[in-house]
Protein backbone atom coordinates (compact mmCIF):
# COMPACT_ATOMS: atom_id res chain seq x y z
CA UNK A 1 0.00 0.00 0.00
CA UNK A 2 1.17 3.94 -0.56
CA UNK A 3 -0.55 6.94 0.55
CA UNK A 4 0.76 10.66 0.41
CA UNK A 5 -0.33 12.67 3.61
CA UNK A 6 -0.75 16.75 3.60
CA UNK A 7 -0.95 17.59 6.83
CA UNK A 8 -1.18 21.61 8.84
CA UNK A 9 0.52 21.62 12.44
CA UNK A 10 -1.41 23.18 15.05
CA UNK A 11 0.45 25.89 17.90
CA UNK A 12 2.96 23.55 19.67
CA UNK A 13 3.33 23.93 23.58
CA UNK A 14 6.88 22.96 25.23
CA UNK A 15 6.46 21.26 28.80
CA UNK A 16 9.85 20.81 30.49
CA UNK A 17 10.47 18.43 33.73
CA UNK A 18 13.87 19.77 34.92
CA UNK A 19 16.46 22.26 33.17
CA UNK A 20 16.83 21.12 29.66
CA UNK A 21 14.45 18.28 29.56
CA UNK A 22 11.92 19.42 27.45
CA UNK A 23 9.41 18.22 24.66
CA UNK A 24 7.56 19.83 22.11
CA UNK A 25 3.78 18.90 22.32
CA UNK A 26 1.11 19.40 19.10
CA UNK A 27 -1.45 17.83 16.85
CA UNK A 28 -1.85 17.48 13.26
CA UNK A 29 -5.25 17.77 10.99
CA UNK A 30 -4.82 16.35 7.41
CA UNK A 31 -5.68 14.31 4.04
CA UNK A 32 -4.42 10.96 3.04
CA UNK A 33 -4.57 10.03 -0.97
CA UNK A 34 -3.65 7.03 -2.84
CA UNK A 35 -4.43 3.19 -0.99
CA UNK A 36 -5.44 4.80 1.93
CA UNK A 37 -8.27 8.13 1.24
CA UNK A 38 -9.62 10.33 4.36
CA UNK A 39 -8.29 12.18 6.84
CA UNK A 40 -6.56 11.63 10.30
CA UNK A 41 -5.64 13.88 13.18
CA UNK A 42 -2.74 12.94 14.96
CA UNK A 43 -0.98 13.94 18.73
CA UNK A 44 2.88 14.50 18.45
CA UNK A 45 5.48 14.51 21.11
CA UNK A 46 9.01 15.94 19.82
CA UNK A 47 12.35 15.79 21.69
CA UNK A 48 15.48 17.67 20.19
CA UNK A 49 18.46 16.62 19.50
CA UNK A 50 21.59 18.86 18.63
CA UNK A 51 22.10 20.68 15.24
CA UNK A 52 17.86 21.24 14.72
CA UNK A 53 17.72 17.23 15.10
CA UNK A 54 14.62 15.56 16.89
CA UNK A 55 12.32 12.55 17.68
CA UNK A 56 8.80 12.34 16.85
CA UNK A 57 6.39 9.93 18.58
CA UNK A 58 3.05 10.33 16.71
CA UNK A 59 -0.65 8.33 17.97
CA UNK A 60 -3.14 9.24 14.19
CA UNK A 61 -6.99 8.47 13.89
CA UNK A 62 -7.28 7.48 10.47
CA UNK A 63 -11.09 7.42 9.07
CA UNK A 64 -11.53 6.52 5.58
CA UNK A 65 -10.89 3.71 3.40
CA UNK A 66 -8.04 1.36 2.59
CA UNK A 67 -7.69 -0.44 -0.72
CA UNK A 68 -9.20 -4.01 -0.67
CA UNK A 69 -10.56 -3.36 3.02
CA UNK A 70 -13.32 -0.95 3.13
CA UNK A 71 -13.91 1.98 4.65
CA UNK A 72 -13.55 2.56 9.20
CA UNK A 73 -10.91 3.80 11.22
CA UNK A 74 -7.80 2.93 12.17
CA UNK A 75 -5.28 4.36 14.80
CA UNK A 76 -1.60 4.93 13.33
CA UNK A 77 1.45 4.47 15.98
CA UNK A 78 5.17 5.54 14.84
CA UNK A 79 8.24 7.29 15.53
CA UNK A 80 10.37 9.51 13.23
CA UNK A 81 13.41 10.76 12.85
CA UNK A 82 13.70 14.90 11.73
CA UNK A 83 15.30 18.30 11.21
CA UNK A 84 13.68 21.13 9.77
CA UNK A 85 13.25 20.41 6.43
CA UNK A 86 12.82 16.77 6.13
CA UNK A 87 12.62 13.26 7.83
CA UNK A 88 11.75 9.72 7.62
CA UNK A 89 9.66 7.42 10.50
CA UNK A 90 7.84 3.50 11.38
CA UNK A 91 4.73 3.32 11.64
CA UNK A 92 2.61 0.12 12.95
CA UNK A 93 -1.42 -0.57 13.11
CA UNK A 94 -2.52 -0.19 16.86
CA UNK A 95 -3.99 -3.83 17.33
CA UNK A 96 -7.90 -3.29 18.70
CA UNK A 97 -8.50 0.40 18.12
CA UNK A 98 -9.77 -1.00 14.57
CA UNK A 99 -13.65 0.05 13.80
CA UNK A 100 -16.00 -0.87 11.41
CA UNK A 101 -14.64 -2.42 8.42
CA UNK A 102 -10.80 -1.86 9.13
CA UNK A 103 -11.52 -3.54 13.11
CA UNK A 104 -9.35 -6.13 12.83
CA UNK A 105 -6.73 -4.72 10.53
CA UNK A 106 -2.70 -5.26 11.07
CA UNK A 107 -0.14 -3.80 9.50
CA UNK A 108 3.18 -1.83 9.66
CA UNK A 109 5.68 0.27 7.33
CA UNK A 110 7.66 3.33 6.72
CA UNK A 111 7.72 6.74 5.43
CA UNK A 112 9.34 10.06 4.58
CA UNK A 113 8.78 13.69 4.16
CA UNK A 114 9.41 17.34 4.41
CA UNK A 115 8.18 20.52 5.39
CA UNK A 116 7.09 23.98 3.26
CA UNK A 117 5.00 26.25 3.39
CA UNK A 118 4.21 26.21 7.10
CA UNK A 119 2.61 22.48 6.01
CA UNK A 120 4.11 18.70 6.09
CA UNK A 121 4.01 16.70 3.13
CA UNK A 122 4.51 12.73 3.11
CA UNK A 123 4.81 9.50 1.75
CA UNK A 124 3.96 6.48 3.50
CA UNK A 125 4.08 2.36 2.30
CA UNK A 126 3.87 -0.71 3.93
CA UNK A 127 1.68 -4.04 4.17
CA UNK A 128 -2.20 -3.75 5.66
CA UNK A 129 -3.76 -7.01 6.44
CA UNK A 130 -7.22 -6.27 6.51
CA UNK A 131 -8.19 -9.44 8.83
CA UNK A 132 -11.23 -10.42 7.65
Amino acid sequence: MRWRMEAVPSVSVKKCGSAQQCVLLGTETGTVVGDLRGSFFRGNAVAFGRKSHFVVGTTGVFRGTVKGCGSGTIVLVGTELADTQRGTGEWHIAAGFGKEDLAHATGHGTGHGTVSNGRFHSEWQGVIDCGN
